[in-house]
């Protein structure tokens, strides 16, 4: 019990510490975005879990300009849990992203993630490596990033759970124009659903903060829909 105590308190620490990060440059606010997914998930009878995500999500790309731009994306997760540890891949994502002036940027990324789960599974942390790779019409670059997310899953009961995180990135360009080595927060309060025995919905609000220089941080509001199928 003095266990789950202490992560829990690192869990409010981490808040607070995001809260630090977002105000040491933060210049604008106010621009909203929409994001949605739907999630197929697929267990297998060796207990393997297969996520295949489809992404929208309507981004403006900085807070103090009104450009806009949309966002598609396929993903593969699979997962494999341990007991109270877990580790999840991703071998295969694909992120394209189209401007208003008809600008198309594509990724391709491969994300490592290993996790935990504490306070009999309503506390989760988790942490990985992305490898991502970007082109353009006479352009590409690559980065490393690192994340780290902290998830508290509160159950109001059998199909409905209030649940609070906290994520932070950290990133190092490999090639391309440099960049500061924080990349953003992501501070969410939502609800999970479970509607049926196979269908269930998250949805809520996430504050983020992303930066773009080492002067120019941008905060953003993000409203999100996921809805996901488990077979």
């Amino acid at each position: 019990m003095a266990i789950s105590k202490a992560w829990f308190f690192i869990f409010l620490l981490t808040l607070a510490g995001a809260g630090e990060v977002s105000g040491q440059t933060e210049d604008t606010n106010g621009a909203f975005e929409f994001w949605s997914r739907m999630d197929i998930r697929w267990v297998t009878k060796k207990s393997i879990q297969h996520d295949f995500e489809f992404q929208y999500r309507n981004q403006q790309r900085v807070a103090s300009l009104q450009e806009r731009f949309q966002l598609y994306t396929f993903r593969w997760y699979i997962l494999k849990r341990w007991d109270k540890f877990y580790m999840q891949s991703s071998p295969v994502t694909f992120f394209e992203r189209r401007t208003n002036e008809g600008t198309v940027i594509s990724e391709y990324r491969l994300t490592q993630n290993v996790g935990w789960f504490l306070m009999e599974d309503k506390f989760q942390i988790r942490s990985g490596l992305e490898a991502r790779f970007f082109w353009s019409e006479g352009n590409h670059f690559e980065e490393i990033r690192w994340r780290t997310r902290l998830l508290y899953s509160l159950p109001v009961s059998d199909n409905l759970k209030i649940q609070l995180s906290d994520e932070i990135f950290f990133h190092e360009r490999t090639s391309g124009i440099e960049t500061p080595f924080f990349d953003q927060n992501r501070t969410s309060v939502g609800i999970n659903y479970k509607f049926t025995a196979h269908w269930s919905v998250d949805s809520g609000y996430q504050f983020q903060v992303r930066s773009f220089t080492q002067d120019h941080t941008d905060n953003f509001n993000v409203f999100y829909f996921y809805l996901t199928y488990q077979l």
